[in-house]
């Protein structure tokens, strides 16, 4: 379910239609939290999704808020999926470089 959730989200970003694809992706994110856990890979990865969704609306704040969350959920982890933790790291370098805050996107 949140995978077809997360394909609609997809969709319709790729359609410029950001409200809604943000709709269908925050519902999927609460149903991965739900039903997989916070600590979950695929949870982690759907607060990249949100980021990236609100990015595209100019939520820059609230993006960054996503992967903060997603950053410090990893740091609570006594084992992480590296592919993840780095994908959060990129996830933030580029919204720090489209929001201009060039010192973060290198930090």
């Amino acid at each position: 379910m949140y995978d077809s959730l997360n394909t609609l989200s997809v969709l319709y970003s790729k359609l410029n239609k950001f409200e809604l694809a943000l709709e269908y992706v925050l519902e999927a994110s609460r149903l991965y939290k739900l039903n997989l856990g916070e600590n979950a890979d695929a949870y982690i990865n759907s607060l990249c999704n949100n980021s990236i969704i609100y990015k595209n609306l100019g939520e820059f704040y609230e993006s960054e808020g996503q992967l903060l969350t997603a950053l410090n959920i990893i740091s609570n982890l006594s084992v992480y999926n590296i592919t993840t933790y780095g994908q959060v790291l990129l996830n933030l370098a580029d919204l720090y470089t489209d929001w201009g805050n060039f010192d973060n996107a290198v930090k």
